[in-house]
């Protein structure tokens, strides 16, 4: 069974949809006789590149051309369009990248086509070849043998030397329109026999974000997950691609301009409950924020929900790197809306003075951690705060120690052993925590980025906050020097 992309794959120049500056070309040098020996097709992928590619290969050895246009009836034609034409070599790049692949290729361009009148080579992401494999194609391409066409497909034209670049004609093609890419899937789904809400259309189209090929893979995952008789209603396209509603969407950032974090926290729990995927739900807050600040700005509009706008924008932003590498993605949300709802200053319940909220994360954290004391906080926190607070945290850490090296060993089993041997104090000039091990290979090893965010998350899981650390090696008594072997520790652990 053909994929919809394949199925409904252009076979002709007229059904190229919004490619029109590299289709009129093209036909008009078919017709005229006027083809270059090499041409080079760059940009987005699913925007038609190897479909043009085959298209111009039919034209180039149509037995009944008629206004630059193949047939799709001749024996050449059809060999074409079932893949089977001994005269159309399609090479992969990604795969078959090395100087061996093009030395083939160059021992078997001299002999003349089998069946059709060019013998025509694609090769498809040409810009993943070796820098031996490039030259190797350059001797080629400088002097091909007649009746030879060599097409370059590439997503990547940056990557290509420039010595190839200037052998071929090269065509830039752009990614399509929502009005391009509405027409196709329009065509797909008459063909199909479905009927599709105007509303769930839209949907699929931004989705496919100026793709052919990945809006028609959406369209055909949404038919597949449907019955035939059914109509695809906007609720089922954002039920199975795992999308928040955009309603639900709007609601999200209506309430992030209002400032209300208590209900744009259960926007967010519901969104989670819903099994939407987390990326997809910071993608469209993304699009929809933008929709509406260029809204703002072309109609002069309110200065300060611009600002708002620009604020969502870099944290959500911000959130969406931090998600892929975090241990708790949802938490990289939570911080931005966290970020974004703390313009007011905190009311606290033990009549501590409110304090200006500030907008990094690490400050943002200090204003919920619990009072040391019932006393009007000051501008600048005494030492003896600071050092009463640092002791707290110790007595906190000693008491949670245990179930902080049970959680650790889903982790890691060594990180585990190496905390067995940490001794916990409190530094009182610093106000920070001391974890004292026993040679540089823990020390570095407990410093490590890795192991921060780690330690991090184990902290506030298991004692209600995080822990600002250093390590200093203190060697036991008895020992000249540091104890770089870690196997007895290990067999201690293990044992």
């Amino acid at each position: 069974m053909l994929t919809v992309y394949r199925k409904y794959r252009a076979k002709n120049f007229s059904q190229i949809i919004g490619q029109d500056h590299v289709v009129s070309v093209l036909k008009q040098a078919v017709h005229d006789g006027k083809i270059s020996h090499a041409y080079l097709f760059s940009g987005p992928r699913g925007t038609g590149k190897t479909s043009m590619a085959r298209i111009l290969a039919k034209a180039v050895n149509c037995l009944e051309l008629k206004d630059g246009e193949p047939c799709n009836k001749c024996h050449n034609c059809k060999a074409i369009n079932k893949g089977n034409f001994l005269d159309l070599i399609e090479i992969d790049a990604a795969s078959n990248r090395g100087i061996d692949e093009i030395r083939e290729l160059k021992n078997n361009v001299g002999f003349l086509p089998v069946e059709g009148k060019h013998k025509v080579y694609i090769i498809d992401e040409v810009h993943m070849l070796t820098e031996p494999a490039f030259n190797a194609l350059l001797k080629t391409i400088e002097e091909p043998p007649q009746k030879v066409l060599f097409i370059l497909a590439t997503t990547e034209p940056q990557k290509i030397p420039l010595t190839i670049i200037s052998r071929t004609q090269r065509f830039d093609f752009k990614l399509a329109d929502e009005n391009a890419l509405l027409k196709k899937l329009k065509k797909i789904i008459e063909s199909e026999k479905r009927t599709i809400a105007p509303a769930a259309l839209e949907i699929i189209v931004k989705a496919g974000r100026g793709s052919f090929r990945d809006a028609e893979t959406v369209l055909e995952k949404v038919i597949s997950g449907l019955n035939f008789e059914q109509e695809i209603a906007q609720g089922d396209v954002e039920n199975i691609l795992g999308l928040a509603s955009q309603d639900l969407v709007k609601s999200f950032i209506e309430l992030l301009l209002k400032g209300d974090r208590e209900k744009s926290f259960e926007i967010l729990a519901r969104v989670e409950e819903g099994g939407v995927n987390l990326s997809y739900f910071i993608k469209e807050i993304l699009e929809e924020v933008r929709l509406q600040m260029m809204s703002e700005i072309k109609t002069a509009g309110n200065s300060e929900n611009i600002k708002k706008y620009l604020k969502i924008v870099k944290e959500f932003n911000t959130a969406s790197i931090e998600m892929r590498t975090s241990l708790i993605p949802i938490l990289s949300i939570e911080v931005a809306i966290t970020n974004l709802t703390l313009d007011k200053p905190i009311t606290r319940s033990s009549g501590l003075k409110e304090k200006p909220i500030v907008k990094m994360v690490e400050k943002v954290k200090d204003e919920f951690v619990e009072p040391i004391s019932n006393m009007p906080k000051q501008e600048k926190q005494s030492n003896n705060n600071v050092n009463q607070d640092a002791e707290k945290q110790v007595a906190v850490l000693n008491e949670h120690w245990k179930s902080i090296l049970n959680a650790a060993k889903k982790y890691n089993h060594f990180l585990t052993a190496i905390l067995a041997k940490v001794q916990l104090e409190a530094d009182l000039d610093a106000g920070v925590i001391v974890f004292k091990v026993g040679s540089t290979f823990h020390k570095k090893r407990l410093e490590s980025k890795e192991t921060r965010k780690i330690l991090s998350g184990l902290f506030i899981e298991n004692c209600g906050f995080d822990v600002d650390y250093k390590c200093v090696i203190e060697v036991a008594k008895g020992k000249d020097k540091e104890d770089k072997s870690n196997s007895k520790l290990v067999e201690e652990f293990f044992s």
